[in-house]
């Protein structure tokens, strides 16, 4: 289920959007529940989700926008699950330094 900011966006959205999104988003659900499983972080599996709904709405071959992240050109990813993957790993490594730092 999304979260209440995500709900509150998606209301701006016409009816049959909003399902669409929200039946893309949960497409993906499980894989980054994984990928955060895998971290350590299962946590914050909304906040991922709330991610992808900001960057491409769930759309795409790089539904987390992380191709950046590896020194790629936008959307040089073109493959859902190594969007993800990458996405998860990057939000990881930033979360972990940012814990690091307040330390």
């Amino acid at each position: 289920m999304p979260s209440p900011l995500i709900k509150k966006e998606l209301k701006k959205l016409p009816i049959d959007t909003e399902s669409i999104v929200l039946s893309r988003l949960d497409d993906y659900k499980p894989l980054v529940e994984t990928e955060l499983r895998d971290q350590d972080l299962d946590q914050y599996t909304g906040l991922i989700l709330g991610m992808m709904y900001q960057e491409s709405k769930g759309r795409g071959g790089d539904p987390m926008q992380a191709s950046e992240s590896l020194g790629l050109k936008r959307n040089e990813i073109n493959d859902p699950e190594k969007s993800i993957k990458q996405g998860v790993h990057h939000f990881s490594t930033m979360y972990k330094h940012g814990k690091k730092k307040r330390r």
